[in-house]
């Protein structure tokens, strides 16, 4: 049976967090949009220190940001996913990563970080992220996936993994994927650490 490797995503894989920069590219698109940002940025305090949730402060961000259609959303995500792949992976995807996918592995990307343009950096991995709720006529409401601290862990067991082989990641909020794996591997700074 394949060894079954489980990355984070941002700042795992990336030199930084991905999020932010989503909006930020979303509302380039629409220029009157970055009014919003001081919003956001208070919202980020807040979630940091517990007013909101982390799933609250990203579905506000798509509200200020990002276009609600659907389709609209979709293809942003396509277009930034180009971007983060040729500017944002460190060398733990360059070296780790794909030493693991060469070696047959089943490699498994698991991030709170959006599914929407995940899948075009993994078009070949099981990708669980943070996916969007959308209406039977296309428009955003919110999110139906935002698989961050012990819901990242559940959400790893509904895909049929109950056990990691190795699993990086740069954050103590991933404690609970952590704690059903053989070997952590810590990043920072796109080295691993620990």
């Amino acid at each position: 049976m394949a060894q079954v490797i489980v990355f984070d995503f941002d700042k795992t894989l990336t030199r930084y967090d991905t999020i932010l920069p989503f909006f930020v590219y979303c509302a380039s698109k629409n220029r009157f949009r970055y009014v919003f940002l001081p919003v956001f940025l208070i919202l980020k305090i807040f979630s940091r220190f517990g007013i909101i949730t982390v799933q609250k402060e990203k579905e506000f961000g798509i509200r200020l940001f990002c276009p609600l259609e659907y389709d609209m959303f979709q293809e942003y995500a396509r277009q930034f996913a180009v971007k983060l792949k040729s500017e944002a992976v460190n060398s733990i995807y360059t070296s780790e990563f794909m030493r693991y996918k060469q070696k047959g592995a089943r490699v498994v990307i698991a991030s709170a970080s959006f599914t929407e343009y995940l899948r075009y950096i993994f078009p070949e991995d099981l990708v669980i992220g943070s996916q969007c709720k959308v209406t039977d006529s296309g428009r955003i409401t919110g999110l139906s996936s935002h698989p961050y601290q012990q819901a990242k862990a559940d959400a790893l067991k509904m895909a049929g993994i109950d056990a990691v082989d190795v699993f990086y990641t740069d954050s103590s909020a991933d404690m609970s994927v952590a704690n059903m794996s053989r070997t952590v591997k810590w990043v920072k700074d796109g080295a691993v650490v620990a």
